[in-house]
């Protein structure tokens, strides 16, 4: 809840009545006069992290040079521009002017809270006058709320609309101007119901600075108290027992404490006699969108990611841009035309597999049964059989060997890819096709043409069909020959063969299948190491799981403890299992390794195990 002190200029610039040390936000409105000593009073609240918000008016406005000279101060003051002259609507029929902003505006504070019918009632508010302020420049304050005629006149509007509420940082504070008036003199906004939630959004803005008693590991703490308290001694509690006293000394009409050794993320607490403890959270990332801990990527920004060598920043995978490859070049593929060889061998052998079902149904079917016709007597040597059928079954297993590749290169797509490096590399040579660079592979494709029809998805369709229909086909007719062969086991390697044969047709031969080579970078990891100044911290680990590998890490560099930062370089490099070396020769992905404190910087690539 907001507890409010109302004060006239006067009673502002008195030390005891002005205090300022347990303000959150100071709110101008429509004040007539300003004096060097209040502008003076207002910039150190900015700076201790307080809020200020300026409301204009008529007094304002009859004073804007004051304010330009105190508050603006050629761009070195608290204003983000100057004001310029009142603009007021031309008569009784002039509707005037209303709020306007983007759907940009309304995701973020102080505008979020206005939904729906809240956003409708917001932006209808009339206005009568206002002070033209000067649009804030790139870097120097965010247009929250513009103003633009509530009539139809709007439409042949060609100035960009003028600013109602900026706002932007200044010191450790927030300082945020309305360029209209906060009681009933220009507007009728007061007697409005959008009227008070946006007061409360305003305060709970300008009050809510990012980064008031948020800190990084390593940053200063710094707290005002009171005056009365200089000269006092301030009590400091932080992370792991930590205490210290530390005097409060006199600075910007209050008396302020600093502490610099804060290596220890945490919570740390000052207190000064009676008045109220301050407490600081050191690395603890805050609510705000605006902040971020030191350990937080999000405070990565794409402008800062965007000056590293190389990197491209896109917020869809299909906007990558290849990167230039140099002499490796695109894709290489095979230097003689391999497919019409490949074609040829296949169907060679199916026509192999084709005839060897043939001789094996004459030699073991039912035409070698008697009473089967003039066909050849039954063969009686014992060694006939068992050498026919392991004929049989090698020609079957080559057939299936090669089903069994063309399925795996389907579903992967990578040709003969379970065959070990070496073995490809040596097929490669054969083939003529260049050494791969750096960070660089070789990958094996079939390129095939349809059998059927144009069309490459029907076309597999019916092969797939005929494919089952052979099967059933070969099944009916087997299960009436086992009848006339006796066991059924007879009929099995027959029936195996002519399925195979089948396959191989419809799915090596017709498609004609030609093998190409193409060349393809390996994909891009990146390892982001924190070397901020926590990651110096020895932790007193207390989960035995995580201790006893800690210690494991410890004894692999030799020390008897290990920081963060080593025991992160451990995890990724240690010698009995090198993380690195296995993403490289195993995974066969690039290596980039950042660091991440205050600034991010390239360390190294790697692109093969030596590196």
């Amino acid at each position: 809840p907001a507890r409010p002190r109302t004060l006239t200029p006067a009673e502002f610039l008195d030390p005891a009545l002005g205090d300022l040390s347990n303000t959150d936000c100071v709110f101008l409105c429509d004040v007539p006069t300003l004096t060097p000593a209040a502008a003076a009073k207002l910039d150190a609240h900015l700076r201790r992290g307080g809020g200020v918000v300026v409301g204009l008016g008529p007094n304002a406005a009859a004073n804007r040079e004051t304010y330009n000279r105190l508050l603006y101060a050629d761009g070195n003051g608290l204003l983000p521009g100057p004001l310029g002259e009142v603009v007021a609507a031309g008569g009784a029929d002039d509707p005037g002017f209303r709020l306007a902003a983007d759907d940009e505006a309304f995701r973020t504070p102080p505008l979020a809270a206005f939904k729906g019918n809240d956003r409708a009632e917001l932006l209808d508010t009339p206005f009568r006058s206002y002070v033209r302020l000067e649009r804030p420049s790139e870097g120097r304050g965010r247009q929250v709320l513009s103003f633009v005629p509530a009539g139809k006149a709007a439409a042949v509007e060609t100035r960009p609309p003028d600013p109602a509420v900026v706002e932007w940082n200044r010191g450790r504070g927030r300082v945020v101007v309305f360029a209209s008036t906060f009681n009933a003199d220009w507007t009728d906004w007061p007697r409005l119901l959008s009227y008070l939630p946006f007061a409360h959004e305003l305060l709970r803005f300008a009050a809510g600075s990012p980064d008031r008693h948020t800190l990084r590991v390593g940053d200063p703490l710094e707290d005002v108290f009171p005056a009365a308290a200089v000269g006092l001694t301030a009590t400091l509690a932080g992370p792991d027992g930590l205490s210290a006293s530390l005097p409060v000394v006199g600075r910007d009409e209050a008396g302020a404490v600093r502490f610099a050794d804060t290596r220890r993320a945490g919570l740390y607490r000052f207190g000064v006699g009676g008045v109220r403890d301050r407490v600081f959270a050191v690395n603890v990332a805050p609510s705000n969108p605006a902040g971020g801990s030191e350990s937080d990527l999000r405070r990565l920004t794409p402008a800062e990611l965007k000056q590293l060598p190389g990197v491209q920043v896109v917020t869809d995978p299909a906007a990558v841009v290849p990167a230039d490859t140099g002499e490796s070049g695109p894709a290489v593929t095979a230097p003689r035309p391999w497919g019409p060889a490949v074609a040829r061998v296949l169907a060679v052998a199916a026509l192999a597999l084709i005839l060897a079902e043939v001789f094996l149904a004459w030699r073991l079917g039912p035409a070698r049964a008697a009473g089967a016709g003039p066909g050849r007597p039954v063969e009686r040597r014992w060694w006939v059989r068992p050498v026919s059928s392991a004929a049989g079954a090698a020609v079957l297993l080559a057939a299936v060997a090669a089903l069994g590749t063309w399925l795996h290169a389907e579903r992967t797509g990578h040709v003969l890819g379970f065959l070990p490096d070496d073995w490809r590399r040596a097929a490669e040579d054969a083939a003529g096709v260049p050494l791969a660079a750096p960070g660089e592979g070789t990958r094996w494709r079939l390129e095939t043409a349809t059998g059927f029809v144009p069309n490459a998805a029907l076309d597999r369709r019916i092969a797939w069909g005929l494919a089952a229909a052979a099967c059933v086909g070969v099944a009916w007719v087997y299960r009436r020959e086992r009848r006339a062969v006796g066991p059924g086991r007879r009929v099995v390697l027959p029936a195996l063969l002519r399925l195979a044969a089948a396959g191989v047709v419809l799915f090596l031969v017709l498609p004609q299948p030609r093998l190409a080579f193409d060349r393809e970078g390996w994909p891009d990891v990146v390892i982001l190491l924190d070397t901020s100044a926590s990651m110096g911290t020895i932790d007193e680990l207390r989960d035995p799981a995580v201790l006893a590998k800690a210690d494991e890490l410890a004894k692999a560099a030799n020390v008897p403890a290990a920081h963060r930062l080593r025991l992160a370089q451990l995890l990724l490099s240690r010698p009995d299992a090198d993380w690195l070396d296995r993403l490289l020769a195993r995974r066969q992905v690039k290596v980039h390794v950042y660091s991440v404190a205050d600034l991010t910087r390239p360390l190294a690539t790697a692109e093969e195990p030596g590196d």
